[in-house]
């Protein structure tokens, strides 16, 4: 994907910017909930995307696609130049970029294991292990457990830097919702957590 940053700032650069960046997004998601020891569902999502930021003669222009292919990179890249010099016609001071060293480096959240990489048996059996245990509590109607995963990665690569950097985010958030009931009355309550109930172990703690 910094290959893809690189080549989206030199697709830019030729087509007349005076600098440019590029930057690849790609997000991954997963969701999982259980109720009552039931699988109810599983989500799975996948996206990617690319930016390209140009400044022409002073201009900011911005174009984005979610393609990867060299082709789409040169369309996208010729795009932003033209934003960029149609905004030339608008009311507004040029833009000037301070003069300062260009930063690379790469960043990931911190985290002992990645837990898109635990095997989805092992991640339905700790909800199912969960309900279990909620549901051995006298009075409740029902008990339902859920993990909500996210995952950005983004690459950026500038017209002033030799070297792109990368950058890792990811997050992750346990669900936990019980519900008591009896003939005068019921009751709801939810919690979202980093942790799971006490008692309860698992594998894919961050």
């Amino acid at each position: 994907m910094l290959d893809v940053a690189k080549q989206a700032v030199e697709a830019a650069r030729a087509a007349g910017a005076d600098y440019a960046d590029g930057r690849v997004v790609a997000d991954n998601t997963e969701s999982l909930t259980v109720r009552n020891q039931e699988m109810e569902g599983i989500d799975r999502s996948t996206s990617e995307g690319v930016g390209i930021r140009v400044l022409v003669n002073g201009y900011w222009g911005f174009a984005a696609t979610a393609r990867q292919e060299p082709e789409e990179i040169d369309r996208t890249a010729r795009l932003a130049v033209e934003i960029a010099k149609a905004a030339a016609r608008l009311p507004m001071e040029p833009v000037v970029l301070a003069p300062i060293e260009p930063v690379t480096g790469t960043w990931h959240s911190p985290m002992q294991v990645d837990p898109f990489n635990i095997p989805l048996e092992e991640k339905v059996a700790m909800l199912m292990e969960a309900t279990r245990r909620m549901q051995s509590v006298e009075g409740l109607a029902f008990a339902e457990g859920g993990i909500d995963l996210f995952r950005r990665r983004t690459f950026l690569a500038t017209s002033e830097s030799r070297r792109p950097s990368s950058r890792g985010r990811g997050s992750r958030r346990p669900r936990w919702a019980t519900a008591s009931s009896s003939a005068a009355r019921s009751r709801t309550r939810s919690v979202a957590t980093s942790r799971p109930p006490a008692g309860s172990t698992s594998s894919s703690s961050a």
